[in-house]
């Protein structure tokens, strides 16, 4: 399996080296000589100081995840995934270091969501929204011949035209939400970034010790902090409280 992570992980800096900017090469040499400390802070430094890419951020999972970082790793990643959600490189990395998590939780969203994700994804938001326009102005022009036409043939086509149209408009508009909603729901998610954190009660860390939960595990965030600690809800339906300090935000905090 680290074989296999580690050929992908070198795939995805192959497939970009040739996009990077000057910038970015000290990173790349860096990395190709096993600092990878120090090509992480010069990524994170890249990413402050020239904005966030999928590139960047994949880049950055494999430098914790070669320094044993794994929350961190996963926390990349799935930030890549958020950048750029049509990268399979990225995605089956992410896969990869998903399945070396300790916990093994089951993903929180439902089937109807990973399979409308997998569609949505097919094509780029560029092409989804100019083809929106198209078929929304298709239907309205078959609208209009409709009331305008003058013959039982022309009608009837005029009809089933902008009955089409009208359907492949509102399924194209339900993909485009998607893309929407996939970015507001990271808002309220997080990656633990601890090797082990206690999953307590109670906003205390004086409350009854429910659970434990390790690096890279996944969580969906519940309402806002109370002092130390945050709420938060898991794919098999635990709850319970966390410190704030054990997990890191999967939008980046501006």
């Amino acid at each position: 399996m680290r074989t296999i992570f580690l050929s992908l992980l070198c795939l995805i800096s192959t497939l970009h080296l040739g996009a990077t900017e000057k910038a970015e090469i000290s990173v790349d040499s860096l990395f190709a000589a096993g600092r990878y400390r120090e090509a992480a802070a010069a990524l994170e430094e890249e990413i402050k100081t020239s904005g966030e890419s999928s590139t960047r951020y994949a880049n950055l999972g494999n430098c914790y995840y070669l320094l044993g970082d794994l929350g961190h790793a996963v926390l990349s990643y799935e930030r890549a995934t958020l950048l750029d959600p049509r990268d399979k490189a990225i995605a089956e990395a992410r896969a990869v270091l998903i399945k070396k998590t300790i916990d093994k939780l089951p993903d929180a969203e439902s089937w109807f969501t990973l399979t409308g994700a997998k569609v949505a994804y097919a094509l780029p938001l560029t092409v989804l929204l100019p083809l929106a326009l198209v078929l929304f102005a298709l239907a309205i022009g078959s609208c209009v011949a409709f009331a305008l036409g003058r013959t039982r043939r022309g009608k009837r086509i005029a009809f089933y035209t902008a009955l089409g149209s009208f359907v492949l408009t509102a399924f194209v508009g339900a993909l485009i939400l998607h893309w929407v909603y996939a970015e507001r729901s990271a808002r309220e998610k997080a990656v633990i970034t601890q090797p082990e954190v206690n999953v307590y009660s109670s906003p205390s860390g004086k409350g009854t010790v429910k659970t434990q939960l390790h690096e890279g595990t996944r969580l969906r965030l519940v309402g806002k902090s109370v002092g130390e600690y945050q709420q938060f809800s898991l794919g098999d339906g635990t709850e319970g409280w966390i410190a704030s300090s054990a997990i890191e935000p999967i939008v980046a905090p501006k």
